[in-house]
């Protein structure tokens, strides 16, 4: 299968295993429904039969304790107390505490109902007992607004009522006509035990009114409502349980009857989880695992060779070129794309490595032709200078100071002919810019002052010749403008004390320092040398400097609050090479 395309291949497994596995859930969902609805029915029936005879059992005592609080009782005298005397009265207090202690103790055997209470209409007195601690505020309120208004209706039986967010059934009977007294039952409460019960991920449990309208306690999802209320018409199944969908999804409805309240406790139950109880399918639940578990490994087997296998070739190959092996090359594979992919790779790293040797001779050749360039720039500045020098000392008639000069100015030229060394020592660096230093102080013996503070752990640096006597010049050229004035020039190299891989140039002096523009200009790195011939050596330098140690270079300008201006120039700290001649 050379020739064949990847998609086809992926798309064909993909494929294979999707029709394998639908074929046989398809087979196991047919034969278990087929099975599983009347079962599932009868079952849930069952549950919600007992828990239904529980409900009306529990109702139907609550009915009997409300009727013989009419009669028998013996809290009867005193709900008769309660009618006969004012609410400010002694007889009322003591009377309606009893009644209180009464039906706080008949809450603990009549575990169903939420609030017993009674009601006087001489005073206008609600008197209730509730074992939850949230019904405190809103028992009053609820009591008044409907469940004393049903009162006088002789239909006697179980009713359901919404306050809030809540369902409660309540019932109500007359003492007298001045007395009332009920029982409020949660519907939360009422329907708790079934809530342990798992009828599927959509399923629940209501209860429903004559027109099949949930009354449960919390909301109910408007999918659950639609289907309670018979949604897309129903198919009876018997025993209560009807077969509807909702939006193309089937459910179950099984549904009993309460005698005590007209309402019908209702289970909801989704046909896609009745599979969950079918046993031959909960078999099949172990099996489908281990066989896809079988065929993903044969598929992902069956990916690695085709798919993951040669692009982990080609991301090897990518990390070797990034790593600068242009040696690497990807063997063919069998499959159309990667055959064309892995060929065109092997030719682009065949030509990236015939280029970039031809750009690494060009940059070499390119750097070294702006170095010896930068270089050569620096010789024509200086001799203009020396011979400036000569001129003036020549014209003073100083025979002894014009040969301490012409020796210094030898040992100073002798220097600058060595420009085919790439690098020179800081010793002899700063020998050089004494020799210097030496021809301007014999110039000007009253007006100029000097000092070179060196550490002596780097005199053996290397560092590119010239770096430093740039800096030194321009600040003699430009200090000793000042009249009437001594100029002073302090040079110190040290170990630099933020990073010790490094070492500080500083060059400063009492001058007029730098000029603002060219200041805020040097600063911001938008300095070019080739705007001012005066300030030419410090553009030289910069460029020289980076071309040798890139961004390791760095230049600090600055204008001493004193008086004058302060250069620092920072530079990597490297080892002198063995076979590094630096001599003559």
């Amino acid at each position: 299968m050379r020739g064949v395309s990847l998609i086809f291949k992926v798309l064909l497994g993909f494929v294979v295993i999707t029709a394998a596995l639908i074929l046989f859930l398809y087979y196991n969902n047919a034969y278990g429904m087929k099975i599983l609805r009347e079962e599932v029915s009868k079952t849930n029936y069952t549950l919600l039969q007992s828990h239904g005879l529980q409900m009306d059992s529990g109702l139907q005592e609550a009915t009997y304790y409300l009727l013989r609080l009419i009669t028998s009782d013996t809290s009867y005298p005193d709900l008769i107390t309660l009618s006969l005397f004012p609410i400010d009265s002694s007889n009322y207090f003591f009377a309606k505490q009893r009644t209180m202690r009464s039906f706080t103790n008949n809450l603990d055997v009549f575990r169903e109902v939420d609030i017993f209470f009674v009601y006087s209409k001489t005073t206008d007195d609600i008197i209730f007992a509730t074992r939850d601690q949230h019904l405190l505020t809103e028992s009053d309120r609820m009591i008044r607004t409907e469940m004393l208004q049903t009162a006088d209706d002789p239909n006697k039986s179980w009713r359901s009522t919404k306050q809030g967010d809540h369902r409660y059934l309540y019932r109500t009977e007359k003492i007298s006509p001045e007395l009332i007294v009920g029982a409020v039952v949660n519907v939360g409460t009422f329907l708790s035990p079934l809530g342990d019960v798992r009828f599927g991920d959509k399923g629940m449990a209501m209860l429903l009114d004559v027109n099949r309208e949930p009354i449960n306690d919390s909301s109910i999802p408007a999918e659950q409502m639609a289907v309670a209320r018979g949604a897309k018409g129903s198919e009876p199944l018997g025993d209560g349980t009807f077969r509807m969908s909702y939006e193309g999804v089937p459910y179950l409805l099984i549904g009993y009857p309460l005698k005590e309240t007209g309402l019908e406790l209702a289970a909801i139950l989704p046909e896609q989880d009745l599979l969950r109880r079918l046993t031959f399918f909960q078999r099949m639940i172990y099996m489908i695992p281990i066989a896809g578990t079988l065929v993903l490994i044969l598929y992902f087997l069956f990916l690695k060779n085709v798919l993951q296998k040669p692009l982990q070739e080609l991301m090897n190959g990518m990390r070797s070129i990034m790593r600068g092996n242009l040696e690497f090359r990807i063997a063919a594979g069998n499959v159309k794309e990667f055959v064309f992919l892995t060929d065109t790779f092997n030719k682009m790293v065949t030509q990236i490595r015939y280029l970039k040797m031809d750009v690494y001779e060009e940059q070499l050749k390119k750097k070294e032709a702006e170095y010896k360039h930068l270089q050569a720039q620096i010789n024509p500045h200086f001799y203009l200078n020396s011979l400036n020098l000569i001129y003036s000392l020549s014209e003073l008639e100083e025979n002894a100071l014009v040969q301490k000069m012409t020796e210094h100015l030898a040992d100073y030229f002798r220097f600058i002919m060595r420009g085919s060394r790439e690098y020179v020592t800081i010793e002899e660096e700063t020998v050089h810019i004494r020799d210097y230093l030496e021809i301007q102080k014999l110039r000007f013996p009253s007006k100029m002052f000097y000092t070179c503070e060196i550490s002596d752990k780097l005199l053996e640096i290397p560092l590119p010749p010239l770096s430093i006597q740039p800096f030194v010049e321009n600040a003699v050229v430009h200090g000793m403008k000042k009249p009437g004035h001594v100029f002073r020039l302090d040079i110190s190299i040290k170990q630099s004390d933020t990073n010790p891989m490094c070492m500080d140039i500083r060059v400063a002096d009492n001058g007029p320092g730098f000029p603002t523009d060219l200041l805020r200009a040097l600063q911001e790195g938008s300095y070019a040398g080739n705007s001012s011939v005066k300030h030419l050596g410090i553009w030289n330098v910069q460029e020289r400097l980076r071309l040798k140690y890139g961004q390791g270079a760095r230049f600090t300008f600055e204008n001493l609050t004193s008086g004058g201006a302060v250069v620092i120039l920072t530079v990597p700290i490297e080892q002198r090479r063995g076979d590094e001649d630096t001599h003559d």
